[in-house]
C-alpha cells in the first residue's frame, strides 16, 4: 500500500471539505438551530378514490425544534394531485392536515389545502403547523394527513384513510383513521 504525500493528502482534504460544503443545505436565514437537518423529516402520502376522481397528496413533514421547549412547529412541503376519470366530475379535492400534542390526544393546529380544477390537476404547497402552547409537554408529537373530496354528488363530503406521521425516531401507538378526534366538516 502506498501512502499519499503531504501535499496530496492536504489537497484531498481540501477537496473533501469542498464537496461536503457544496452538498450541505444550510438552514434558512433566521431559522432555529437544526432546521436545515433533513434527519428531522418524515415522508407521507395519503389517497382518496371516488367514482370519478382519484386524489392524493405526498410530501415531507419536517419537525422544527424550539431550542427551549421542544417540537413546536412542523413544516409541510408537498403536492396535491387529482386524476379525473370524467370531465363532468363535480367534485373538489381537499387535503386536511392536523397537528396533535399529548400523544395524539390534543389538536393544536390544522390546515386545509384546496385544489381548484380550474387551476390544473396538481398544486404545490408549503406551510407550517404550530403549537401556540408554552408548556414543554405540548410539543407536536403527531401530524395527521388525509385527502377528502367534496361536491354535489352523494356523499357530499368523504375522506380517504388518515395517515399519521410521527416525528422521526418516535413510533407512538396511536389510533388511526376515524378514531382520531376530529370532525368531518371543513371549517
Amino acid at each position: 500500500m502506498q501512502l499519499m504525500s503531504r501535499p496530496a493528502a492536504r489537497a484531498a482534504a481540501v477537496l473533501l471539505a469542498a464537496v461536503a460544503a457544496a452538498t450541505t443545505v444550510p438552514p434558512a436565514a433566521g431559522a432555529a438551530p437544526g432546521t436545515g437537518d433533513r434527519s428531522s423529516a418524515q415522508e407521507y402520502e395519503a389517497w382518496h378514490r371516488a367514482d370519478c376522481l382519484v386524489s392524493h397528496t405526498r410530501g415531507v413533514a419536517e419537525w422544527i425544534p424550539d431550542t427551549w421547549i421542544g417540537r413546536k412547529e412542523v413544516e409541510l412541503t408537498g403536492v396535491l394531485v387529482e386524476e379525473r376519470k370524467a370531465r363532468d366530475c363535480a367534485r373538489q379535492t381537499i387535503a386536511e392536515f392536523r397537528a396533535y400534542a399529548h400523544n395524539g390526544r390534543l389538536l393544536v393546529d390544522r390546515h386545509v389545502e384546496y385544489l381548484d380544477p380550474a387551476d390544473g390537476d396538481s398544486q404545490r404547497y408549503h406551510f407550517s403547523l404550530r403549537n401556540p402552547g408554552t408548556d414543554r409537554i405540548d410539543v407536536i408529537d403527531l401530524v395527521e394527513v388525509r385527502v377528502c373530496i367534496s361536491g354535489s354528488l352523494a356523499p357530499a363530503y368523504s375522506c380517504g384513510e388518515s395517515v399519521t406521521v410521527p416525528p422521526p425516531g418516535l413510533s407512538p401507538h396511536l389510533p388511526t383513521g376515524p378514531a382520531l378526534p376530529h370532525s368531518a366538516a371543513v371549517g
